[in-house]
């Protein structure tokens, strides 16, 4: 199997509009691999990786001035009404409740707030990277 990182993809076929990353438990491996703020980042956890989900919105506030917000596969619809700074999301998944029937499988979703400030759905002020369609990356 060969093996590449998301700035390397992003060199190669320039800035997704959005990526989801659902590979078991390497979300974290992947966002390492990342040194671009993307508009919108997606990724999927569940209760034995909790912790991990916690250090991969750590590592994306790393990157730019991103917002969070999350879904059970349960419910399919934000649990929020209101897209959260860091420090409410981390929170938010530290205070779930282990044995919630909804938290078989979430998404937490990272929205890079500089981005949506930019008309004509340019980015140039901060990343030289054209908008291209989404990366999905999967096990």
């Amino acid at each position: 199997i060969e093996l590449t990182t998301l700035d390397e993809l992003i060199l190669k076929y320039g800035l997704p509009q959005y990526c989801k990353i659902d590979i078991e438990g390497f979300e974290l491996k992947a966002l390492k691999g990342l040194n671009h703020a993307i508009p919108m980042v997606s990724f999927e956890f569940t209760q034995p990786f909790k912790a991990e989900a916690i250090r991969c919105i750590e590592r994306l506030i790393l990157l730019g001035n991103y917002s969070f917000n999350y879904y059970s596969y349960e419910k399919l619809r934000f649990e929020n009404k209101n897209w959260m700074n860091k420090k409410e999301m981390i929170n938010t998944l530290k205070n779930m409740d282990d044995i919630d029937q909804y938290f078989d499988f979430q998404n937490v979703y990272g929205e890079f707030l500089e981005y949506l400030k930019v008309e004509n759905d340019s980015i140039k002020k901060f990343n030289k990277f054209p908008i291209k369609p989404t990366i999905i990356i999967r096990e």
